[in-house]
């Protein structure tokens, strides 16, 4: 997997240009109480995570192999059976796809990062436990930070030296930004982040510890210790203990006793959009890596290896396909999010003037250079048996929009522009910089924004409606020439809510400054489109797959429902890109 490790690598340089910024007119929220608009899960290099999955799983499948056969040769999925049903192929996994829950089983041990080069770290496994409590008690509540400034030394981390560091509620340290968000501490929020270490990262509150429970900090002359000592997970009455040694060189000792939580990352991380290494740390230590995050995550929920599923379907059918589409027949959590519905990875962009570098990931996908993009729309019960009837994101989209949704994201959306000082600007942008933003008047596209009414004197309304592509979406899918695209505007909102978290919504009215701009502004600041519009494709083919778990069969049911979703989103795309577009989903044979 060296190929892999590079190009993981190279992505999380490049992640580097693509981090969610909130526009600067988003800096307070006006609404603290909504909730956040986690349903889709696309993020600019999910793919990562997909790939990381997919080296840990082929470990953990070889080394299941071994333990049964003897053998050490690669694992065969013989037990593996793919079959039609109508426009759908049904996969009925063997294990392959699948990857078994992994519940905590690290307790009354511990991991060890050494320092290695000026970006390395090795791990390696630790004997020994936790202890006692030592240092002071910090005044720690939930989702709260305290910075710590050190006394005489620096510590060391990826490159960087740091003089002070944050302890944070939530299990773990950071340097250069305490991080106190309510959002999911998974390993995406690891990747995306300030450097990090997680001791155990997860949700939890020291304020609602019993007794002596709750967060210790000692400094010594060349060492930090941080003691999480029964500290329960938030709104639980759980127990988690474990400590964290961190070094001047930079070497983390981390030792666990009693953890109680589902849920966990444990691991060391560059921040800033790396590339990342999941291991297991009873099976895969000692271990080292360069440059990267090095993190095992923890969970009692099941996972899907999606590089082995489209591998599994290429193997069967023609490797002819634009992007791969994944339902499953069974519940799991997707994206480390419970609010997460679906999501979209770019396996493979070759498409400049959009806002995203190239690059092409799609072999490890089971393809040869073919393959765009897939699709995790997990549980496929979970949607209604009307699949065109508006009953999700506050009501204004189907089950069909959020596939249109996610089809869209394999061109969308990186849209910045230049202002009318010449600055590149990112207002069009909202959730992690991939979707448009809530101030945006988008006509509520199916990547988001609001249809908005602008009701003049610096007033304005969002609408309801259906959801479609508009003029810009169009564009950057290749079937819009430029010139085509009417001018279109958004609003530097007086009180605005936050853009990473706010949902299309109707009937809400808001105050700011209406703003306009063109088509020009966007191509001056990404280039044009390249290939143009008359030389894109306006054909593409979609596979849809249905994983079911290994030993069950899966059910007519959920077989229909899926064969709904593949005959409705062909008339969908067709009406809503205008006639300008077409989707092909069948099951083409080799």
């Amino acid at each position: 997997m060296d190929a892999c490790r590079k190009i993981i690598t190279l992505l999380g340089m490049l992640a580097l240009l693509f981090l969610p910024v909130s526009p600067a007119t988003a800096a307070n929220s006006a609404s603290q109480d909504r909730a956040p608009a986690s349903w889709c899960g696309t993020w600019e290099w999910g793919i990562e995570v997909s790939l990381a999955k997919l080296e840990l799983n082929q470990r953990r499948r070889s080394r299941q192999f071994t333990v049964q056969s003897g053998a050490s040769d690669q694992l065969e999925s013989a037990g593996l059976r793919i079959r039609s049903e109508g426009k759908v192929a049904v996969i009925e996994d063997d294990g392959t796809i699948v990857i078994a829950r992994n519940p905590f089983d690290y307790e009354e041990r511990g991991v060890k990062f050494i320092r290695k080069g000026k970006k390395g770290f090795k791990a390696r496994n630790l004997g020994g436990s936790v202890g006692s409590p030592q240092g002071e008690k910090l005044d720690l509540g939930d989702d709260d930070s305290r910075r710590i400034t050190l006394p005489d030394f620096q510590i060391r981390f990826y490159g960087q030296s740091y003089s002070s560091l944050f302890v944070n509620s939530d299990g773990n340290l950071t340097f250069g930004e305490p991080d106190k968000a309510s959002t999911a501490r998974d390993v995406r929020r690891m990747l995306v982040g300030p450097p990090r270490v997680s001791a155990f990262f997860a949700d939890l509150d020291p304020s609602s510890a019993f007794g002596d429970g709750g967060v210790y900090l000692q400094l010594t002359s060349s060492k930090v210790i941080i003691t999480w000592w029964n500290v329960p997970n938030f709104d639980e009455r759980n127990s988690n203990t474990f400590r964290l040694t961190m070094n001047a060189r930079g070497n983390v000792e981390v030792h666990f006793g009693q953890v109680s939580s589902s849920e966990g990352v444990v691991g060391v991380a560059p921040g800033g959009g790396s590339g990342l290494e999941l291991v297991d740390l009873t099976s895969d230590l000692p271990i080292k890596r360069k440059g990267i995050a090095i993190a095992e995550r923890f969970s009692n929920s099941q996972n899907v290896d999606e590089s082995a599923a489209a591998e599994a379907f290429l193997d069967r059918f023609a490797d002819d396909y634009d992007q791969l589409v994944m339902f499953t027949d069974f519940t799991y959590l997707l994206g480390d999010s419970p609010g997460t519905i679906a999501y979209h990875m770019t396996v493979n962009n070759q498409i400049r003037g959009i806002g995203r570098s190239t690059y092409n990931a799609s072999r490890f996908y089971g393809s040869n250079g073919r393959l765009g993009g897939f699709i995790n729309m997990g549980h496929v019960n979970k949607y209604p048996n009307n699949v065109n009837k508006p009953s999700f994101i506050n009501d204004l989209y189907s089950a069909l929009d959020v596939l249109a949704h996610e089809i869209g994201h394999q061109w969308l959306v990186g849209a910045t522009f230049l202002d009318g000082a010449g600055r590149t600007s990112r207002n069009l942008l909202g959730r992690d910089s991939v979707h448009w933003s809530y101030y945006f008047n988008s006509e509520l596209s199916f990547l988001e924004g609001n249809k908005i009414r602008d009701n003049g004197n610096r007033s304005f309304t969002t609408q309801g409606g259906r959801a479609t592509y508009n003029d810009l979406d169009l564009y950057f899918m290749g079937l819009h020439p430029a010139e085509a695209v009417s001018n279109f505007w958004y609003v530097l909102a007086d009180l605005p809510q936050d853009t990473d978290t706010a949902a299309p919504e109707a009937g809400v009215t808001f105050d700011g400054v209406r703003m306009d701009a063109s088509i020009e502004d966007i191509v001056n600041a990404l280039g044009a489109r390249r290939p143009l519009a008359a030389d894109s494709s306006k054909r593409f083919n979609i596979g849809i797959m249905l994983v079911g778990r290994p030993g069950q069969s899966v059910s007519a049911a959920s077989i229909e429902k899926a064969n709904k979703f593949a005959r409705g989103i062909e008339s969908l795309f067709r009406k809503e890109t205008r006639g300008l577009g077409r989707l092909n989903v069948s099951l083409i044979g080799r």
